[in-house]
């Protein structure tokens, strides 16, 4: 997943993105590939931005069981906030994912290979609006920013 670009795909509404790739390496079974998908020492290993995890999770990934890690965004240390969603080991792992000022929400899915290979997808969904697109011009603010600063189009 390191290597090149993601295609863009646009989705449904203003700002929606939808992310898709499929990724080919080494053959690996599911189980190999599932754990370091969910393992934070492995994650860490796999995802160079990922720095470290900020405390340990019982039962990571579960719903319901938030983890927050420390991980680089471009040369900035920021924190990391994933919140499972879908959890269907070895098959599927469905995550909202905040980054700094990013949302977005993120899918891997796991799909046997012959022979003994794993067919790893990642589907990323954001749907972020940025103010500096405003039209309006009025000097109400938003976040504490005058619209009146804003770039129009």
């Amino acid at each position: 997943m390191r290597d090149g670009a993601l295609p863009c795909i646009l989705g449904p509404g203003w700002g929606a993105l939808d992310h898709r790739r499929d990724v080919e390496g080494d053959p690996k079974p599911a189980g190999s590939v599932w754990r370091a998908l969910v393992t934070p020492n492995e994650l860490i290993r796999w995802d160079e931005r990922r720095i470290s995890l900020e405390a340990p999770i019982p039962d990571y990934p579960a719903p319901g069981r938030s983890a927050r890690w420390r991980c680089w965004l471009g040369s900035l240390n920021v924190e990391h906030c994933e919140d499972p969603l879908e959890v269907v080991p070895p098959a599927r792992l469905r995550c909202a994912v905040r980054i700094a000022a990013f949302e977005f929400e993120e899918t891997y899915t796991l799909a046997d290979q012959a022979p003994d290979a794993t067919r790893l997808s990642l589907r990323l969904i954001a749907n972020n609006t940025l103010p500096l697109l405003s039209a309006s011009s009025t000097a109400s603010t938003c976040g504490g920013c005058p619209r009146s600063a804003w770039i129009r189009r």
